[in-house]
């Protein structure tokens, strides 16, 4: 906290409720800085155990992880994008995802492949 924030609040609420709340701010950035140190040792995480784009197999579904729904998405191979079935709005349709590599940099949703799901007949 600014030392003339600080000061203001002293005048305002008096010296022991300002440093409460100065040590309540503090405790605050610490928690706030821990979780998105947590935060991003996750995403480097789920990066690291990602299938590169160029190792996808065209027709293959994977499962993998988005931050906006569904978890399991095939791979078409024409369109390098994911395709995955969503529902909105009382109807089914299919979702097109960039691959994560493809939107890292960007606020755009992508998915991260960690494996492809194998099919067996029964």
């Amino acid at each position: 906290m600014k030392k003339e924030k600080y000061a203001r609040l002293v005048e305002l609420i008096g010296k022991e409720k300002a440093d409460e709340v100065r040590e309540s701010h503090a405790k605050y950035e610490e928690e706030k800085k821990a979780q998105g140190i947590k935060e991003h040792k996750r995403l480097e995480r789920m990066v690291n155990a990602m299938i590169p784009k160029k190792d996808l197999i065209g027709g293959e579904y994977y499962n993998g992880h988005r931050w906006r729904g569904k978890h399991v998405a095939m791979w078409d191979a024409e369109k390098k994008m994911f395709l995955t079935i969503n529902y909105t709005m009382g109807g089914f349709y299919v979702e097109e995802l960039n691959h994560f590599e493809d939107v890292a940099e960007t606020r755009i949703d992508g998915f991260i492949p960690f494996e492809i799901i194998n099919k067996f007949e029964i």
